[in-house]
């Protein structure tokens, strides 16, 4: 039987093809994540370490390039992701939800293009240990100097492209 997670997952490619989402409040939960953009155009990296304890987990995240709006910045995550264990081994994760955007059209042919070019530098980047993957990162914690961030109250009505 699917999750309610599982369910909105299968159910978020064709809504994204239809036009058919808005944006909603939603706070991350479950576990900390910290993440590095700019190590490549095409993708991020982040850590995620489980709030109750547990190994971390890395992840290289396939994206169109990061840009900066008013009040922060926008990404769009490409779904194709790399998976990485704490020993850094690794293995491509959401092949099929990648497909099924491709073939819905969410994932443009010059989307894929860039994925395409960017698997080997990505695979690459986590074989020899680049940037970030070079530290031992899983007893980071969150400074206490550091403030959260709150989002403007108009931030859900911003244009999707506004620069």
């Amino acid at each position: 039987m699917l999750t309610r997670e599982d369910q909105a997952r299968k159910a978020g490619i064709p809504n994204m093809a239809s036009g058919e989402w808005a944006l909603s409040r939603w706070a991350w939960q479950d576990n900390l994540m910290l993440a590095w953009y700019g190590l490549d155009p095409d993708f991020s990296l982040r850590l995620y370490r489980p709030i109750a304890g547990g190994p971390v987990q890395w992840g290289v995240d396939f994206e169109r390039p990061v840009h900066e709006t008013r009040i922060g910045f926008d990404t769009f995550d490409l779904l194709l992701d790399i998976t990485l264990d704490q020993d850094l081994t690794w293995k491509w994760k959401d092949s099929d939800e990648y497909e099924q955007a491709r073939r819905l059209g969410v994932i443009t042919d010059a989307d894929h293009q860039r994925v395409e070019r960017a698997r080997d530098r990505a695979v690459a980047f986590v074989e020899t240990r680049g940037g970030p993957l070079a530290t031992d990162w899983s007893s980071w914690e969150i400074p206490t100097d550091w403030t959260l961030p709150v989002l403007p109250d108009d931030a859900l009505t911003q244009p999707v492209n506004e620069p």
